[in-house]
């Protein structure tokens, strides 16, 4: 920038007493946003391209969920977990194949979470009375069965539970899955769909302190057969 550019510019501005302030281009409101510097990075790089649909976000980090348990989740949505075919793979494994079913079958995130014998057992046990179970549960990727999970047409506690439940069922299957490498735990599906239901209940209680509301709904009870109330309305 050669002086008189320099001096143009400066004349061009108004000069006051008040104290300095910073102002973020990027953003309407003038505040900075790590959102904001993403999309300016994304628009100068000049190999991106946009994707044709969004990433579902907020189907994790706005989800009723603990911290550790949506960081988990993310991390399975960005195909980032370590299962077996991964470690196979970076030469950590000395095989590939599952170990919670024990079927020959190659343990991807896709087969862990909802193609396993184990797996199936434990979600028919969950949505099996459902008349859409076979449509919910036929998703091309753990991605894709999360984003097309429908909707309960229907309010109040059923609803939330319905919301929650296939996180819980996610984060079940993956530490007894872990237990079973590390602490030669044996595969127990009614352990597990019990499993599911005790965090459900945990989650449930950290985030709407529901205990304390026993005087209206006795809630311990509800959960403990919270399967049979949500029904195929959606």
């Amino acid at each position: 920038m050669e002086m008189n550019d320099l001096m143009i510019m400066l004349n061009a501005r108004s000069l006051n007493l008040e104290m300095d302030s910073w102002e973020w281009k990027w953003n309407k409101d003038k505040k900075f946003s790590v959102k904001s510097f993403y999309n300016v990075l994304l628009r100068f790089h000049k190999e991106y391209v946009a994707p044709i649909e969004p990433f579902p976000h907020k189907l994790v980090w706005e989800a009723k969920i603990p911290l550790n348990a949506k960081f988990f989740c993310w991390s399975l949505f960005r195909g980032r977990i370590l299962t077996k075919d991964k470690l196979f793979d970076r030469n950590i494994s000395g095989d590939n194949l599952c170990i919670l079913c024990n079927d020959n079958k190659v343990e991807t995130s896709l087969h862990l979470f909802l193609d396993c014998s184990v797996s199936a057992q434990v979600w028919q046990a969950l949505i099996g009375h459902l008349t859409r179970a076979g449509i919910i549960l036929a998703a091309e990727s753990v991605k894709m069965f999360l984003t097309n999970w429908p909707s309960l047409h229907s309010r109040g506690f059923g609803e939330i539970i319905w919301d929650i439940l296939p996180f819980a069922a996610l984060w079940v299957i993956w530490n007894h899955r872990n237990r079973l490498i590390f602490e030669q735990e044996p595969v127990e599906v009614n352990k597990m769909v019990q499993q599911i239901k005790n965090t459900v209940w945990a989650w449930l209680d950290v985030e709407w302190n529901y205990r304390s509301r026993k005087k209206d709904h006795k809630f311990s009870d509800f959960i403990c057969n919270w399967a049979g109330l949500i029904t195929d309305q959606w």
